[in-house]
């Protein structure tokens, strides 16, 4: 087994763990968590969201996960950055990987 693959294997079995599940839920359902490393991307909840539309844009904090103990609950994450981007660019990428993953599967 390639090198990679082992290493993308342990870490897709760490995502299985209870660990994970708690980091998972104190992230909130609005992120999306890197398999390799502690960043993250957090979406930013709008208590009075508009209609989605063309050119609506989304909020984003780059983020990395500063707690060595993940029960510790007085840590706090770092937000790197801030991103802005339109709704659209983020359906454009999304549609691009599932038609390379459809074309993979095809193969």
């Amino acid at each position: 087994m390639p090198y990679r693959t082992l290493i993308m294997t342990s870490k897709w079995e760490f995502l299985k763990s209870s660990l994970w599940n708690q980091v998972l839920k104190r992230r909130g359902p609005l992120s999306i968590s890197c398999i390799v490393s502690t960043r993250y991307i957090k979406f930013i909840e709008v208590n009075n969201p508009p209609k989605l539309q063309e050119g609506t844009p989304v909020c984003l904090d780059i983020m990395t996960d500063t707690r060595d103990d993940y029960e510790d609950e007085s840590a706090n994450d770092r937000k790197i950055c801030e991103m802005i981007v339109p709704l659209e660019e983020l359906e454009r990428i999304v549609d691009e990987l599932r038609a390379a993953v459809d074309a993979q599967r095809r193969k």
